[in-house]
């Protein structure tokens, strides 16, 4: 059964979001498709969270 994701087969959602990275080469750095998924979702979150505290940061110097 292929992988789906975002309304399609990985492969065509690979092919999507990165133009620059091959498949062999993106599974010579990780194991599988999980592995990618959990990593592009750490990242996301990660960035997520920068963004949030920049804004917390930008919010507490306008407060009274």
């Amino acid at each position: 059964m292929p992988c789906t994701g975002c309304g399609g087969p990985f492969e065509a959602v690979l092919e999507h979001a990165v133009h620059a990275v091959t498949q062999p080469y993106l599974f010579r750095l990780f194991p599988g498709k999980k592995a990618i998924f959990v990593a592009a979702l750490a990242r996301s979150m990660e960035d997520t969270r920068l963004a949030f505290e920049r804004a917390a940061k930008g919010m507490g110097a306008s407060r009274p």
